[in-house]
């Protein structure tokens, strides 16, 4: 694969300036960018006519949110008629390093030598890029996230598209389980590639320890609970390990709920209600009226 051979998808949702900027980077790096805007409303916060009217930039508004899975394919597919044999996804809150790219791919090619690939994940720091001689390029990995990998397009048609049941949360380890499960490989880069954001992080103190809370909305625990449950169910044969830390990821964020986030009865009502439509097979886009 070459570097003219892979073209970027950026999802964006409501975007502000910092996704204005990030897709400013994103535009320096790659020759072909499909941008999919899942926002619910024809306006957005900020103008995007500088970047969505370039001839490098293909601009698809879907004025709903459709869910990043949905988003995803959307952008794959635009890529795979395209010519495309690979492509970078991005989400609008992450910043890509100017060597994105070029090590992406390298490591690519050499990981495809030995076995199939399904998806290169990027290594990433939510505060500032700090790579360190590694001993290898690459590490083999379960699963990860989509934000910064790249993704062969061949592979995908034998995979499957993103589960759009899932809408947002787990999307991407889904896919990754189902690509070893389809016999393909999934790796992460040794070297940072990304300044990644999840949710809105701080830090706390506890017993001497320190403690992270990522304060994410109620509507997200829900999905994270939800689609906790799907993966368990679907995964849990062949990957139990995962599954089970997976389960205990929802107790710790239950937990950290309670000691350290705001908003603590509207987030664990969401998050139960996300168990419980889990179990009962309740898939899909969640209003709340």
């Amino acid at each position: 694969m070459n570097i003219q051979d892979v073209c970027a998808v950026v999802v964006i949702y409501s975007p502000d300036s910092t996704a204005v900027d990030n897709l400013e980077v994103v535009a320096n790096i790659f020759d072909k960018i499909y941008v999919i805007d899942n926002s619910e409303s024809k306006r957005n916060n900020v103008d995007l006519g500088l970047i969505c009217n370039s001839g490098s930039v293909t601009y698809v508004q879907n004025n709903d949110n459709y869910g990043i899975a949905t988003a995803l394919n959307q952008g794959v597919e635009l890529a795979a008629k395209n010519g495309y044999l690979g492509v970078v996804l991005l989400d609008q809150d992450t910043k890509p390093n100017k060597k994105l790219l070029d090590e992406l791919v390298y490591i690519y090619n050499e990981r495809s030598q030995v076995t199939p690939v399904a998806i290169i994940g990027s290594n990433y720091s939510i505060s500032a890029f700090s790579p360190k001689k590694k001993l290898f390029r690459s590490v083999s990995a379960t699963t990860v996230i989509t934000s910064g990998s790249l993704l062969n397009i061949e592979a995908y048609r034998g995979i499957g598209p993103f589960n759009e049941n899932y809408f947002i949360d787990g999307v991407d380890s889904e896919y990754c389980l189902r690509a070893h499960l389809n016999g393909f490989a999934v790796y992460k880069s040794a070297a940072v590639l990304i300044k990644h954001s999840i949710g809105s992080e701080t830090k706390h103190r506890l017993f001497n320890l320190t403690f992270t809370a990522s304060n994410h909305s109620g509507l997200r625990r829900y999905y994270l609970a939800r689609n906790t449950i799907f993966l368990c169910r679907d995964f849990f044969k062949s990957f139990p390990l995962y599954s089970l830390t997976a389960g205990i990821n929802v107790i710790r964020i239950s937990i950290y709920i309670l000691l350290f986030e705001s908003e603590k009865k509207i987030k664990l009502t969401c998050l139960l209600l996300g168990l419980k439509d889990g179990f009962f097979n309740i898939s899909g886009k969640k209003v709340f009226k």
